[in-house]
């Protein structure tokens, strides 16, 4: 799964048109600390392959803080 980050501040990229992804799941990005970024899915929406830009979903999310790696959130 590739993600990306956007320039807007709650917003998530990713290449993966197979994704489930639901509102109020959680996606988690790990810190080179070992900690977890811990956000959670406000709106998934779908976006089918345009031209020369790959499907993919971009992601409403709503941070909900920094937890030890697999734990908290």
């Amino acid at each position: 799964m590739s993600i990306v980050s956007s320039n807007k501040k709650h917003k998530v990229v990713v290449f993966d048109e197979k994704l489930l992804v639901y509102a109020d799941d959680e996606i988690r990005r790990t810190l080179p600390s070992g900690a977890d970024d811990t956000f959670t899915v406000v709106d998934p929406q779908f976006f089918p392959k345009m031209a020369t830009i790959p499907a993919n979903f971009q992601i409403d999310v709503r941070r909900k803080g920094t937890f030890p790696h697999g734990k908290g959130g």
